[in-house]
């Protein structure tokens, strides 16, 4: 989605190479490569938790879930190194199960993040007056659209943002 989009691009302009952008719509997963995820996985395809391992080489040092439901991030939690944390932003909700033990030995992370400081706000707006960040598609839409915005919004089926034109 945007968000994630968002965070490639953000990504990448700090120096990240190795990112991977999880998700479930192959269009999706296309504009993600073209936003400078190194690789993709789809949700939906395969075994996802041994692909993700995979990818990362059994080293995924963290992740940001910007969905929020219990499959994202079990599917990180169970691939995370040790020492690895996941960051929970998305608001879908749910919850998920955590082993005490494993997650003290294997020594995770698991936090939820709102918002960002003032400094990183400021490091963002920074990079973006750099254009260091890449644009992600932004759709323009008459207030007439805003009941099947809002369907797309949640079915999961808008790519980049959408902004409703009153």
């Amino acid at each position: 989605g945007g968000l994630g989009l968002s965070a490639v691009g953000m990504l990448r302009a700090i120096g990240h190479q190795r990112i991977v952008a999880v998700d479930i719509d192959r269009d999706k997963l296309a504009t993600a490569e073209k936003a400078g995820a190194a690789a993709t996985l789809n949700m939906r395809e395969g075994e996802p938790e041994l692909e993700l391992k995979r990818i990362t080489n059994h080293a995924l040092f963290g992740a940001i879930d910007f969905v929020g439901v219990a499959e994202t991030a079990q599917l990180v939690i169970s691939s995370l190194r040790k020492g690895g944390r996941l960051i929970l932003v998305g608001l879908f909700g749910g919850e998920i199960p955590l082993s005490i033990a494993g997650t003290i030995l294997r020594a995770i992370t698991v936090q939820g993040s709102h918002l960002g400081s003032l400094e990183e706000l400021k490091t963002v707006i920074g990079l973006a007056r750099a254009r260091k960040i890449k644009p992600i598609p932004i759709e323009k839409r008459d207030f007439s659209d805003l009941n099947r915005t809002l369907d797309q919004l949640k079915s999961g089926s808008v790519t980049g943002r959408v902004v409703i034109a009153i």
